[in-house]
């Protein structure tokens, strides 16, 4: 595993991440993930919660897309 530290809403980022690293399972833990942050701050959970998740899975989608068809019933996205 590699541990990239790093903004998910940041679409650069998370783009060289994924050339870089070409990774074949990923598991997203990234969230804001106590309701009452998204009370006080519900841009940043919004930005967190939905733009990083939305880029981790585009990112995804465009390396799975360049797989061979074997990679591509491996890879995993959780």
């Amino acid at each position: 595993y590699v541990f990239v530290r790093g903004d998910i809403a940041d679409a650069d980022a998370v783009g060289l991440a994924f050339e870089e690293f070409r990774p074949t399972s990923i598991v997203h833990f990234a969230a804001e993930s106590h309701v009452d942050r998204s009370i006080d701050g519900p841009a940043e959970f919004v930005r967190t919660n939905v733009v990083g998740t939305f880029e981790l899975l585009q990112a995804a989608l465009r390396l799975w897309r360049s797989l061979p068809a074997e990679a591509r019933s491996d890879f995993r996205f959780l």
